[in-house]
């Protein structure tokens, strides 16, 4: 799994059932984007995508193996996050972690 999959099943499992759009503005990526993400992530069977509410809008939800498979990841994630800590450092992982929060809080859009 990569590393933007996980965080899709993340973001997937903590707002489900999430419209694509809502999804792509969460994750901050183009709608495009965020399908061309989805779409494997639905043929192994980890995420379902339905008709949304107005029969328009396409929402996703998490399947029962998409869960399975996430708390995998997490495990193997937090075990990766450990192991960058060793090496960079706690004080100097924080403030990496800090720098790139402040980036992602960014609007782009209307800069």
């Amino acid at each position: 799994m990569k590393a933007t999959q996980y965080m899709v099943l993340e973001e997937v499992a903590r707002l489900q059932p999430i419209s694509l759009g809502a999804l792509a503005r969460q994750m901050i990526m183009e709608r495009a984007t965020i399908g061309k993400n989805i779409r494997p992530l639905e043929s192994s069977g980890y995420v379902r995508v339905v008709a949304g509410e107005d029969r328009r809008s396409r929402e996703v939800l998490l399947t029962d193996e998409g869960r399975r498979v996430l708390e995998l990841a997490k495990y193997k994630w937090q075990k990766a996050q450990e192991i960058f800590e060793s090496e960079v450092g706690e004080k100097e992982s924080d403030v990496l972690r800090q720098m790139l929060s402040e980036v992602a809080s960014i609007d782009f859009l209307s800069a």
